[in-house]
């Protein structure tokens, strides 16, 4: 897996679910477990048994969903398979031999959960007439996903995109189906291209986008309330989709890539006027911070994590209090600025706060929030250099 980092663009290092920047000194957890594509270079299918196929494609199925659901799979997945083989003759420009042609006759009579209703003489027909056989239930490609993989992705438990067993077991599936079209596939043997890893690779790609937007909301916050962020995707994201869907759901688009949860809250302070969005966004940042706030006094990893994204540099000066001017106004409720200032990390974020407090002159407040500082959590040695200068200034004014 490769990745850049999301603050300076430079590659980083993946450490187990960490990625860490060699140059700016950036981390976090990984986005997702990645999810891994296996290319299968081999010829195409020679030998095809239909009937065990078929079963074995039941047999996966079956622990990966209800009962209820898998009887509303199998009928689908017979159609699906139909539109397999239709696809792979039009896409070869050249009807299957004709055993092959009895082979698939015989499967579909002696096999009653797959009977479509078609037999081969169908398949030729749609050939000749240029016309793919159940597309709307078996197709699975960049613009459209079939009946049979919406159901199927709607089936299948909630967070198991991330669960890598059940990621084999798809991967599997996929690799089954796909000599259905490999099989009657009468082009060029020797194409080593795999149509299962493309099968497999859409799939995901469908099967990510609707568990974003499906989020399993208690799920993740136990998850951010015990500060175990890598443990399977974006699970802040996941919180502030389910909290506020409505004002999330514009980053969805299909023709757009899936936004970290600091990218969201990000858009939505940057686009209307800082003095009305800037307090919503901050509004959605608390509201991770309440869920992870006994985690964040502990944990160091938990608590950079949650602040790293916020208050540039640029951001804090005295030509930028609209954008400062609200974090420094929230700081005034006492439960957020102890989030901030009393938990096991310090540093860039606590720093322009307090470099904003300066600016907006609000001494007071900087002052309570040193105050806070010293007494947290954070080892001193960890943002005293940093922090040296408000330190200082604290202390000049304590003494006059």
């Amino acid at each position: 897996m490769t990745m850049t980092c999301p603050n300076c663009g430079s590659p980083v290092m993946i450490r187990g679910n960490q990625w860490e920047c060699g140059w700016c000194g950036n981390f976090g957890p990984l986005p997702y477990k990645e999810i891994r594509f296996t290319l299968t270079i081999s010829p195409k299918v020679k030998i095809l048994d239909p009937s065990a196929s078929w079963q074995e494609l039941i047999n996966i199925l079956k622990p990966l969903v209800s009962p209820q659901a898998h009887s509303q799979l199998i009928p689908l997945l017979g159609r699906a398979i139909i539109f397999e083989i239709s696809k792979s003759v039009m896409d070869a420009l050249t009807l299957p031999s004709q055993p092959k042609l009895n082979q698939l006759d015989r499967f579909l009579k002696n096999t009653p959960q797959a009977d479509a209703g078609y037999a081969s003489r169908d398949i030729i027909s749609a050939f000749r007439a240029s016309t793919l056989l159940f597309a709307d239930i078996g197709d699975l490609s960049g613009w459209y996903c079939g009946q049979l993989w919406a159901l199927l992705i709607e089936s299948l438990p909630k967070r198991s995109f991330y669960d890598e067993a059940v990621q084999e077991k798809i991967d599997k599936f996929f690799d089954t189906y796909a000599q259905f079209y490999d099989y009657f596939d009468e082009s060029d043997p020797l194409d080593f291209h795999s149509h299962s890893a493309d099968l497999y690779r859409e799939f995901c790609r469908y099967w990510e986008q609707y568990t974003v937007r499906h989020p399993d909301k208690e799920m993740a916050e136990k998850l951010l309330s015990q500060g175990q962020l890598e443990k399977g995707g974006d699970i802040c994201r996941d919180i502030l989709i389910a909290l506020y869907p409505r004002r999330t759901k514009e980053f969805f688009d299909k023709s757009l890539p899936l936004l970290h949860w600091w990218n969201m809250i990000e858009k939505i302070m940057r686009e209307k006027d800082p003095q009305t969005s800037y307090p919503e966004g901050i509004a959605m940042w608390r509201s991770l911070l309440d869920i992870a706030e006994s985690s964040m006094k502990k944990d160091p990893m938990t608590a950079q994590e949650l602040f790293y994204h916020f208050l540039w540099d640029d951001e804090t000066d005295s030509d930028h209090a609209e954008y400062i001017q609200p974090f420094i106004d929230a700081l005034e409720d006492e439960a957020f600025a102890r989030q901030l200032f009393q938990s096991a990390w310090a540093g860039k974020l606590q720093r322009n706060l307090l470099r904003g407090c300066h600016s907006l002159k609000r001494f007071d407040l900087e002052d309570h929030l040193i105050q806070l500082l010293l007494s947290g959590p954070a080892p001193r040695d960890q943002w005293e250099k940093p922090l040296k200068r408000y330190v200082k200034r604290w202390q000049e004014r304590k003494k006059g």
